[in-house]
């Protein structure tokens, strides 16, 4: 009877194999460790043919925006506010949280409402009266203050929907479905915007049509920062990934060694990023990848980790990192030309405001603060306006930290206060209203 199992077939198959005469074993060796070698050559060549292609900012054709649509500064600077009288210009009832700061543009403020799907709204009011012009229901809920550009005004939600709607009646203009929570407020520069949810992506603002898409090895887990143009975006996996917002390519991905819990703020080409155990990172964002350095790197830590090899260099895109500072969660308040404001937030409730050199990264003064303070600060000339959850208004000076001035609130802060071109304070409370400041 023939054998017909298939474990004895291929036994009788290997042993003749090996009785096959040597010239032909020699042979078929040969053949395989040729193979080998091929398959190892053309994996190398794909890497560094990646690398480059990374490194040089190569893409393939990336279509040009329809128009050159540019924002204004979220809120208008102004160069000085004095102590506020704490008298009421105007205060409007929202009936609902403000979920977000006020953003004044001109003579008009858009805030954003509600915490259901069933309440979410964004809304239109004039600056000198608090008067409501129109309301637009998102059908979500929006966690970030709308952008304006234009005629247009923009607007994000979790249920990843971007909205473009015109900013005097509050018509849909477009919406682009995201699919996911959008992360942070809209950046628009010279036509496109650059938003992120899981991915980052670039839009035709005028249009909604999207221009590219960029996928990290986690998703976007903070909103996007631009400068120099280039984004700089937080990922889920622990890296800052900066990408080109020309072509949306990667340029450099560098590894936090600490949670980051808050969105970074950057300055020209500084990027500053706080975290958890009140840790401060500072990157050089125009630095970018060099082929296969990342591997020579790895290899080089292991040698001088076994006594092999010298101590390698800082990472590349590496400036200063803050270790000093006692907290347990740090977050950017603001950044200017010299400093950057951190505010950090104490496990007991209470709170610190922190200045750091830009260039270096050392304290320049501290002040500790009845709760944490709320992001973003209000930058002045000279001044630092915090809004303190609990606590109300609290002005410092910017060089120095000394206080300046404090109005105290009836009502706590749902989010921070921002200011009008002419200087009045907006401050959304939890009572649902919006008060403005003399």
């Amino acid at each position: 009877m023939p054998n017909n199992n298939p474990q004895h077939s291929q036994t009788r198959a290997i042993i003749h194999w090996w009785r096959v005469p040597a010239g032909f074993r020699s042979a078929r060796r040969s053949h395989v460790w040729i193979a080998l070698a091929l398959a190892s050559l053309s994996l190398a060549i794909a890497i560094a043919s990646t690398s480059l292609w990374n490194y040089f900012g190569l893409s393939l054709p990336v279509p040009e925006p329809t128009s050159d649509i540019t924002a204004p500064q979220m809120t208008e600077a102004v160069e000085r506010i004095d102590r506020l009288t704490g008298s009421v210009a105007w205060e409007f009832d929202a009936g609902k949280p403000m979920t977000a700061p006020a953003t004044s543009v001109g003579d008009t403020i858009y805030i954003v409402s509600g915490t259901t799907v069933d309440t979410g709204a964004i809304a239109s009011l004039t600056a000198s009266e608090g008067t409501r012009v129109w309301e637009f229901m998102l059908g979500s809920i929006a966690d970030y203050p709308p952008v304006v550009a234009a005629d247009m005004v923009f607007v994000g939600t979790r249920a990843g929907n971007l909205i473009a709607l015109d900013r005097h009646t509050g018509k849909t203009v477009w919406v682009s479905d995201l699919g996911s929570a959008v992360v942070g407020s809209p950046i628009v520069r010279a036509g496109v915007i650059y938003i992120a949810s899981r991915a980052v992506y670039a839009i035709d603002a005028a249009t909604g049509e999207r221009l590219w898409r960029h996928t990290l090895g986690g998703d976007v887990s903070r909103p996007v920062r631009l400068s120099n143009r280039i984004i700089s975006a937080v990922s889920s996996d622990g890296s800052v990934n900066l990408i080109s917002a020309a072509n949306g390519r990667r340029r450099l991905t560098f590894p936090i060694w600490f949670s980051t819990s808050a969105a970074p703020v950057v300055a020209d080409r500084t990027l500053v990023i706080p975290g958890d155990r009140a840790f401060v990172q500072a990157l050089d964002i125009e630095e970018r990848d060099v082929p296969m350095e990342k591997a020579i790197r790895y290899w080089w830590t292991k040698l001088w980790l076994w006594d092999m090899a010298p101590h390698p260099p800082l990472p590349r895109g590496y400036l200063w990192q803050n270790r000093a500072i006692v907290g347990d969660t740090a977050y950017a308040l603001g950044v200017d030309s010299d400093s950057v404001f951190i505010g950090v937030a104490e496990v007991d409730g209470s709170g610190t405001a922190v200045t750091l050199d830009l260039s270096t990264g050392q304290v320049q003064w501290e002040i500790p603060t009845e709760s944490p303070a709320l992001s973003p600060a209000i930058l002045t000339g000279d001044s630092l306006i915090l809004g303190i959850e609990g606590a109300g208004v609290l002005a410092l000076d910017k060089l120095t930290g000394t206080p300046l001035w404090h109005l105290e609130l009836d009502e706590g802060l749902s989010a921070a206060p921002t200011v009008t071109k002419s200087g009045l304070i907006l401050i959304p409370t939890t009572g649902g209203a919006l008060k403005a400041i003399h």
